[in-house]
Protein backbone atom coordinates (compact mmCIF):
# COMPACT_ATOMS: atom_id res chain seq x y z
CA UNK A 1 0.00 0.00 0.00
CA UNK A 2 1.17 3.42 -0.82
CA UNK A 3 0.48 6.65 1.49
CA UNK A 4 2.03 9.38 -0.66
CA UNK A 5 -0.65 12.12 -1.02
CA UNK A 6 -2.06 12.01 2.55
CA UNK A 7 0.49 14.24 4.32
CA UNK A 8 0.09 17.01 1.76
CA UNK A 9 -3.67 17.03 2.14
CA UNK A 10 -3.44 17.37 5.94
CA UNK A 11 -0.95 20.23 5.63
CA UNK A 12 -3.25 22.12 3.26
CA UNK A 13 -6.21 21.72 5.63
CA UNK A 14 -4.16 23.04 8.60
CA UNK A 15 -2.96 26.04 6.56
CA UNK A 16 -6.51 26.90 5.49
CA UNK A 17 -7.72 26.78 9.13
CA UNK A 18 -4.97 29.13 10.22
CA UNK A 19 -5.85 31.52 7.40
CA UNK A 20 -9.53 31.51 8.41
CA UNK A 21 -8.69 32.14 12.07
CA UNK A 22 -6.43 35.04 11.14
CA UNK A 23 -9.13 36.67 9.02
CA UNK A 24 -11.82 36.27 11.70
CA UNK A 25 -9.73 37.74 14.57
CA UNK A 26 -7.43 40.49 13.27
CA UNK A 27 -6.57 41.65 16.80
CA UNK A 28 -5.09 38.23 17.56
CA UNK A 29 -3.31 37.79 14.29
CA UNK A 30 -2.02 41.36 14.23
CA UNK A 31 -2.75 41.80 10.53
CA UNK A 32 -6.41 43.04 10.51
CA UNK A 33 -6.27 46.69 11.91
CA UNK A 34 -4.22 49.22 13.86
CA UNK A 35 -2.54 48.00 16.98
CA UNK A 36 -2.94 49.45 20.46
CA UNK A 37 0.45 51.12 20.10
CA UNK A 38 -0.70 52.88 16.95
CA UNK A 39 -3.92 54.08 18.69
CA UNK A 40 -2.01 55.44 21.71
CA UNK A 41 0.72 57.18 19.72
CA UNK A 42 -1.44 58.57 16.90
CA UNK A 43 -1.92 62.17 18.15
CA UNK A 44 -1.62 63.94 14.82
CA UNK A 45 -5.29 63.51 13.96
CA UNK A 46 -7.30 66.77 14.24
CA UNK A 47 -9.43 67.04 17.34
CA UNK A 48 -7.54 64.31 19.17
CA UNK A 49 -7.02 66.45 22.30
CA UNK A 50 -10.26 68.46 22.16
CA UNK A 51 -12.86 67.69 24.85
CA UNK A 52 -16.11 66.26 23.78
CA UNK A 53 -18.67 68.97 23.00
CA UNK A 54 -22.16 68.57 24.28
CA UNK A 55 -24.86 69.90 22.07
CA UNK A 56 -27.25 72.44 23.69
CA UNK A 57 -30.54 71.04 24.69
CA UNK A 58 -33.46 72.04 22.58
CA UNK A 59 -36.15 74.31 24.09
CA UNK A 60 -38.51 71.38 24.29
CA UNK A 61 -36.03 69.32 26.29
CA UNK A 62 -34.89 72.13 28.67
CA UNK A 63 -37.03 71.60 31.75
CA UNK A 64 -34.91 73.83 34.07
CA UNK A 65 -36.64 76.91 35.66
CA UNK A 66 -36.37 80.11 33.65
CA UNK A 67 -33.67 82.55 34.76
CA UNK A 68 -35.77 85.64 34.04
CA UNK A 69 -39.04 86.12 35.90
CA UNK A 70 -42.16 86.46 33.89
CA UNK A 71 -43.79 89.93 33.57
CA UNK A 72 -46.57 88.83 35.91
CA UNK A 73 -44.11 87.85 38.65
CA UNK A 74 -42.26 91.19 38.31
CA UNK A 75 -45.46 93.24 38.61
CA UNK A 76 -46.63 91.62 41.86
CA UNK A 77 -44.15 93.52 44.15
CA UNK A 78 -44.99 96.78 42.36
CA UNK A 79 -48.72 96.32 42.93
CA UNK A 80 -48.03 95.45 46.56
CA UNK A 81 -46.08 98.68 47.09
CA UNK A 82 -48.84 100.68 45.40
CA UNK A 83 -51.43 99.14 47.71
CA UNK A 84 -49.33 100.00 50.78
CA UNK A 85 -48.91 103.61 49.62
CA UNK A 86 -52.63 103.95 48.95
CA UNK A 87 -53.43 102.54 52.39
CA UNK A 88 -51.09 105.06 54.05
CA UNK A 89 -52.61 107.96 52.09
CA UNK A 90 -56.11 106.80 53.01
CA UNK A 91 -55.23 106.63 56.71
CA UNK A 92 -53.67 110.10 56.55
CA UNK A 93 -56.76 111.54 54.86
CA UNK A 94 -59.04 109.92 57.43
CA UNK A 95 -56.92 111.33 60.26
CA UNK A 96 -57.17 114.85 58.85
CA UNK A 97 -60.93 114.53 58.43
CA UNK A 98 -61.42 113.15 61.94
CA UNK A 99 -59.26 115.91 63.41
CA UNK A 100 -61.25 118.58 61.55
CA UNK A 101 -64.56 117.09 62.69
CA UNK A 102 -63.78 116.04 66.24
CA UNK A 103 -61.64 118.97 67.39
CA UNK A 104 -64.52 121.49 67.41
CA UNK A 105 -66.77 118.94 69.08
CA UNK A 106 -64.24 118.24 71.81
CA UNK A 107 -63.85 121.95 72.41
CA UNK A 108 -67.60 122.42 72.19
CA UNK A 109 -67.08 124.83 69.32
CA UNK A 110 -68.74 125.01 65.93
CA UNK A 111 -66.37 127.51 64.34
CA UNK A 112 -63.68 129.79 65.73
CA UNK A 113 -62.29 132.27 63.26
CA UNK A 114 -59.41 134.69 63.85
CA UNK A 115 -61.87 137.57 63.49
CA UNK A 116 -64.09 136.14 66.22
CA UNK A 117 -61.09 135.79 68.51
CA UNK A 118 -60.03 139.38 67.92
CA UNK A 119 -63.54 140.61 68.69
CA UNK A 120 -63.70 138.49 71.82
CA UNK A 121 -60.57 140.27 73.02
CA UNK A 122 -62.78 143.34 73.51
CA UNK A 123 -64.88 141.39 76.04
CA UNK A 124 -61.77 140.38 77.96
CA UNK A 125 -60.53 143.96 77.95
CA UNK A 126 -63.93 145.29 79.01
CA UNK A 127 -63.83 143.00 82.07
CA UNK A 128 -60.45 144.34 83.18
CA UNK A 129 -61.46 147.56 84.90
CA UNK A 130 -64.54 146.15 86.72
CA UNK A 131 -62.41 143.24 87.90
CA UNK A 132 -59.88 145.60 89.44
CA UNK A 133 -62.54 147.68 91.21
CA UNK A 134 -64.43 144.60 92.40
CA UNK A 135 -61.26 143.12 93.87
CA UNK A 136 -60.65 146.32 95.84
CA UNK A 137 -64.22 146.14 97.07
CA UNK A 138 -63.77 142.56 98.27
CA UNK A 139 -60.55 143.43 100.07
CA UNK A 140 -62.16 146.45 101.76
CA UNK A 141 -65.53 144.95 102.65
CA UNK A 142 -64.29 141.45 103.30
CA UNK A 143 -65.53 138.13 101.99
CA UNK A 144 -68.42 138.23 104.41
CA UNK A 145 -69.74 141.41 102.75
CA UNK A 146 -69.06 140.39 99.16
CA UNK A 147 -72.72 141.01 98.28
CA UNK A 148 -72.00 144.73 98.50
CA UNK A 149 -69.56 144.44 95.63
CA UNK A 150 -72.04 144.92 92.80
CA UNK A 151 -72.41 147.36 89.89
CA UNK A 152 -72.61 151.02 90.81
CA UNK A 153 -71.13 150.45 94.28
CA UNK A 154 -68.65 152.98 95.62
CA UNK A 155 -66.20 153.10 98.44
CA UNK A 156 -67.04 155.08 101.57
CA UNK A 157 -65.79 158.66 101.52
CA UNK A 158 -63.75 157.97 104.66
CA UNK A 159 -62.15 154.83 103.20
CA UNK A 160 -58.47 154.97 102.41
CA UNK A 161 -59.01 152.83 99.30
CA UNK A 162 -61.01 154.53 96.59
CA UNK A 163 -62.91 152.23 94.27
CA UNK A 164 -66.04 152.36 92.20
CA UNK A 165 -67.65 149.53 90.29
CA UNK A 166 -68.98 150.92 87.00
CA UNK A 167 -72.50 150.51 85.74
CA UNK A 168 -73.47 147.81 83.27
CA UNK A 169 -73.12 149.86 80.07
CA UNK A 170 -69.84 149.83 78.10
CA UNK A 171 -69.94 153.63 77.87
CA UNK A 172 -69.52 153.78 81.65
CA UNK A 173 -66.11 152.13 81.29
CA UNK A 174 -64.80 155.28 79.66
CA UNK A 175 -64.35 153.66 76.26
CA UNK A 176 -66.63 152.47 73.49
CA UNK A 177 -66.49 148.74 72.76
CA UNK A 178 -68.18 147.98 69.46
CA UNK A 179 -68.61 144.28 70.24
CA UNK A 180 -69.56 144.51 73.94
CA UNK A 181 -73.22 144.82 74.83
CA UNK A 182 -73.23 144.63 78.64
CA UNK A 183 -70.91 144.46 81.64
CA UNK A 184 -72.56 143.45 84.89
CA UNK A 185 -71.20 142.88 88.41
CA UNK A 186 -73.27 141.09 91.06
CA UNK A 187 -71.79 140.02 94.41
CA UNK A 188 -68.32 140.09 92.94
CA UNK A 189 -69.33 137.99 89.91
CA UNK A 190 -68.49 139.76 86.63
CA UNK A 191 -70.50 139.02 83.47
CA UNK A 192 -69.60 140.42 80.05
CA UNK A 193 -72.03 139.85 77.16
CA UNK A 194 -71.47 140.26 73.46
CA UNK A 195 -73.38 142.91 71.56
CA UNK A 196 -76.51 141.92 69.68
CA UNK A 197 -76.46 141.52 65.90
CA UNK A 198 -72.69 140.98 65.93
CA UNK A 199 -70.46 137.93 65.84
CA UNK A 200 -70.37 138.01 69.65
CA UNK A 201 -74.14 137.93 70.03
CA UNK A 202 -75.03 135.29 72.62
CA UNK A 203 -71.43 134.88 73.87
CA UNK A 204 -70.79 135.48 77.58
CA UNK A 205 -67.57 135.84 79.57
CA UNK A 206 -68.13 135.26 83.29
CA UNK A 207 -65.50 135.64 86.03
CA UNK A 208 -66.06 134.36 89.56
CA UNK A 209 -63.87 135.36 92.57
CA UNK A 210 -62.62 132.73 95.01
CA UNK A 211 -60.86 133.23 98.31
CA UNK A 212 -57.21 132.25 98.33
CA UNK A 213 -54.46 132.24 100.94
CA UNK A 214 -54.37 135.28 103.28
CA UNK A 215 -57.69 136.54 101.88
CA UNK A 216 -56.38 137.23 98.40
CA UNK A 217 -58.75 137.05 95.42
CA UNK A 218 -58.42 134.34 92.78
CA UNK A 219 -60.40 134.81 89.57
CA UNK A 220 -61.67 131.84 87.60
CA UNK A 221 -63.74 131.53 84.43
CA UNK A 222 -67.21 130.35 85.35
CA UNK A 223 -68.26 127.05 83.66
CA UNK A 224 -71.48 128.79 82.60
CA UNK A 225 -69.51 131.03 80.22
CA UNK A 226 -70.59 130.35 76.63
CA UNK A 227 -67.17 131.43 75.37
CA UNK A 228 -66.07 127.91 76.33
CA UNK A 229 -68.47 126.52 73.75
CA UNK A 230 -66.72 128.43 70.98
CA UNK A 231 -63.21 127.71 72.23
CA UNK A 232 -62.56 131.37 73.03
CA UNK A 233 -61.81 131.05 76.74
Amino acid sequence: MTRGPAPEASQQEAASKETQQGTADPAVSGTGGPSLTDQETDCSAPGAHEPARSEPASPEEDHSPSRTASPGAQSKPAFRRIRIILAILLLAAMSVILYAVLTPLLKGSIETSPTLQSHFAQMVEAAGYPLQQTELCIITAGWEQISQCSRGAKADPDSTLRWEIPADTPEALGRWYSMVGEVDVQSGRITVKGKRDTELDGITYILTPEEGDFGRVIWKIDPASTCRKYGLC
